[in-house]
């Protein structure tokens, strides 16, 4: 196990992270830039604590519920 302290800049790619966790804020090096996954690689599922924010919701939206 290895322990950082301070901030860790990573440039390029990054091909195999294994039971990666993140204690605080992941955020992109510019604005509106990066995606998070692909129409090829794309990811299962995502669980949120809090409100998501977004620009357009696009899928099988019967799935979503109503507060």
């Amino acid at each position: 196990d290895e322990t950082l302290a301070g901030d860790i800049l990573i440039q390029g790619d990054i091909l195999t992270i294994v039971d990666q966790e993140i204690n605080g804020s992941f955020l992109p090096t510019q604005d509106n830039v990066f995606d998070l996954g692909s129409a090829a690689l794309q990811w299962a599922d995502a669980f949120f604590g809090g409100t998501v924010i977004g620009k357009l919701f696009t899928g099988n939206t019967s799935m979503w519920s109503r507060s």
